[in-house]
């Protein structure tokens, strides 16, 4: 997940009825789906990346030492460990499986107390990235854009002019559950 190469920068766009008439909403180009105006998209954008990078931050408290984790996903971790016992392909022997399981449990009792349900917030997670995007390229590392993702009140009031008020809370208490993870292993809030 570290890779670039590996990490896709352009999620799937499909077409839920919230999405179109989020765009509706937005104003779009006809037949595009993407915002006519280019610091709107950009906005979007980066609440899509909210999401993508809480995602990340999980997946990389879970498993710290991969760098490919094909098919685990935050929403499907506990499902994939209990697989992994009865699947003869699994590389995971009952000691990584109890860590894996360990790490997920402390990362998730870290978010609860901050509103975050493991068993809705990854699917939440999901649309606002499917609804939203992800920023397209990295911001230059020593300029201003790359300050302002660390910002965490320019990424709450980003949030708030951006998406539709029936989103307010989840798509800022995955902000606010980024901001807390990022707090706790000193990292900035976007990790390129």
């Amino acid at each position: 997940m570290n890779s670039e190469q590996e990490v896709p920068r352009e999620p799937h766009m499909g077409c839920q009825p919230h999405t179109q008439n989020l765009r509706l909403a937005r104003g779009t180009e006809a037949g595009t789906g993407k915002s006519s105006d280019p610091k709107q998209e950009t906005m979007e954008r980066i609440v899509g990346e909210i999401a993508f990078q809480l995602d990340r931050r999980i997946l990389s408290a879970i498993f710290p030492d991969q760098v490919r984790l094909y098919g685990f996903t935050v929403r499907n971790i506990p499902k994939k460990v209990v697989q992994s016992g009865s699947d003869p392909y699994s590389q995971l022997s009952d000691k990584q499986a109890a860590a894996i399981m360990e790490r997920y449990d402390t990362v998730m009792n870290r978010l609860k107390p901050l509103g975050y349900d493991p068993n809705d917030h990854p699917r939440i997670t999901e649309h606002v990235v499917n609804t939203f995007g992800i920023l397209r390229e990295r911001p230059e590392m020593s300029g201003a854009e790359a300050a302002s993702y660390n910002d965490i009140q320019n990424l709450r009031n980003v949030v708030k002019e951006t998406v539709p008020s029936d989103m307010h809370n989840d798509c800022l208490l995955l902000l606010n559950c980024l901001h807390q993870l990022s707090q706790d292993d000193g990292k900035p809030l976007f990790i390129w």
